[in-house]
């Protein structure tokens, strides 16, 4: 079963919801996650909430779910993580940045000190978002819980932290989450020209190309293609390893399979010899169809 935790969220101005019932807000029926509490401003707590409780600027909304529950949340425009403070504090670029789960060690000297205590941050360049302790929803602020061994950390830090801490005793479980890097919404309207760029010199160069202006195109798709990515590359729209990961290599070597078994086929006369058997059977069925 899959570990649970207690993800607090602060509804900015920015939140398309405020006013709205938790339902017409899209916080409810959730997969993965149970909206199970809210903080108001005015220091009101609801411990359970109904599908008509209005949302408020402000509001602390305290979830329940699992890591991809977490990661959803965190891309939700207009709800801020309560650690969001400290994660700005973060050195790695947010292109770098990813979910990682680490497991207290249980002769681990975070054990016994709170999160705070330990200047976890400044120790790790890592930020706790949330905690589970043994089945256990931690709900208070995960910077004043103090550690225990077995407790499982939900961490926002770099790529690299697996790597950088796989010899510490701090911990007995480092476990990178894939595909959680965090919204890059500043590089997103440059991601978004960039794409529009290569398809308007497709359009361009096919009606020029129609009109007889030109006579080839005015670039490749595939160059098109190349130079968008290497630009995007470059810009930080991406990192290295996310470029190499969203390339599907089956398909390259399926597609490379079916040329050379095609060129195989046709220069030993099989696929002529194939040909041949269908058009016979033609032939044969339209024979025995004419009156």
């Amino acid at each position: 079963m899959e570990k649970e935790y207690l993800t607090g969220m602060k509804v900015t101005s920015a939140f398309s919801g405020i006013g709205k019932s938790v339902h017409g807000a899209g916080l409810r029926g959730i997969d993965g996650l149970y909206l199970v509490g809210i903080d108001r401003a005015d220091g009101e707590e609801l411990r359970v909430v109904h599908p008509d409780t209005i949302v408020a600027l402000d509001d602390i909304l305290w979830f329940a779910g699992g890591v991809a529950g977490v990661y959803y949340l965190l891309k939700i425009g207009g709800l801020e993580h309560t650690q969001a403070t400290q994660v700005s504090k973060l050195k790695t670029d947010i292109l770098y940045r990813q979910l990682v789960k680490v497991s207290i060690a249980y002769d681990s000297d975070l054990v016994g000190n709170t999160v705070r205590e330990s200047h976890f941050r400044n120790r790790y360049d890592a930020v706790v978002l949330a905690i589970h302790r043994e089945g256990n929803r931690v709900a208070a602020d995960v910077r004043d819980v103090k550690l225990r061994a077995g407790d499982v950390l939900l961490l926002d830090t770099g790529s690299s932290f697996e790597h950088r801490h796989r010899n510490d005793t701090a911990f007995s479980l480092i476990t990178t989450v894939p595909d959680t890097s965090p919204v890059k919404t500043r590089r997103m309207w440059w991601a978004l020209f960039l794409g529009f760029v290569m398809i308007m010199t497709q359009i361009v160069g096919g009606a020029l190309e129609e009109t007889n202006v030109v006579d080839q195109d005015l670039i490749e798709l595939f160059l098109a293609g190349v130079l968008t990515a290497g630009i995007m590359l470059a810009t930080g729209c991406f990192n290295g390893q996310q470029a190499r990961s969203s390339i599907d290599w089956s398909v390259y070597v399926t597609i490379a399979f079916a040329f050379g078994f095609s060129n195989a086929m046709e220069k030993s006369g099989v696929a002529e010899a194939i040909a041949d058997v269908f058009i016979t059977i033609r032939h044969v069925v339209d024979f025995q169809v004419k009156p």
